[in-house]
């Protein structure tokens, strides 16, 4: 696990830098609205595209309660290339610019979508930054869910940024404690990128590459 994070880090953080505590860092407030679509067609092809405002709490609301994300109002989604599965689809998922991920599987599900919110590895610390395709997903049922997540979350990264500062918490262990509290949630569908490029390094739940 040590070998592991301290091959993470390294693309967080530059070697000598002074920690310190910037609550005025983007990551410290809510800006993407952002949401990116990943469908399934009946050839098993995934089709991705992305909205600016299909992000929004109402759009994540409306999403939860059975509303194709493509019939959202004033949305525009714009296409990308399609992926051979649903991994490849998230594997450079932007997590700091993206608020939401609606996964549409008809082979899988007969709901309209199934929604996941992106957790963003970056801490609030001066002269620290994070790649933002470091984070993990999780889905969610409701606008509640999204709120508690959020929150728990950015308390918890606030935490460890205060321990690193007061010399409490080392690097390495803020970033298992990141990668732990997303694996932990048992009882949910998740999944994390361990590190800028790579495949998906940790799946848990019912999803449609599951064995």
């Amino acid at each position: 696990m040590s070998e592991f994070y301290s091959v993470f880090l390294s693309f967080i953080s530059e070697p000598g830098t002074t920690h310190v505590r910037c609550c005025d860092r983007p990551e410290a407030v809510e800006m993407a609205e952002r949401a990116v679509c990943v469908r399934r067609d009946s050839r098993d092809d995934w089709h991705v595209s992305v909205a600016q405002w299909g992000g929004t709490e109402t759009a994540i609301a409306a999403v939860c309660d059975g509303t194709e994300p493509t019939a959202l109002l004033d949305c525009s989604w714009r296409s990308r290339p399609a992926v051979s599965d649903f991994r490849a689809a998230i594997t450079h998922l932007d997590y700091l610019g993206t608020a939401a991920l609606y996964r549409i599987d008809p082979q899988a599900s007969e709901q309209a979508a199934t929604v996941f919110l992106p957790l963003w590895f970056g801490l609030p610390l001066a002269e620290v930054t994070a790649s933002p395709c470091l984070g993990g997903l999780v889905a969610v049922d409701s606008l509640a869910e999204v709120r508690t997540l959020r929150r728990r979350f950015r308390t918890l990264k606030s935490r460890l940024a205060d321990g690193i500062v007061a010399g409490l918490v080392s690097l390495p262990a803020a970033g298992a404690t990141l990668y732990e509290a997303i694996t932990g949630l048992h009882g949910r569908e998740r999944y994390v990128t361990p590190l800028p490029g790579t495949t998906i390094g940790f799946s848990q739940g019912t999803g449609p590459d599951s064995p």
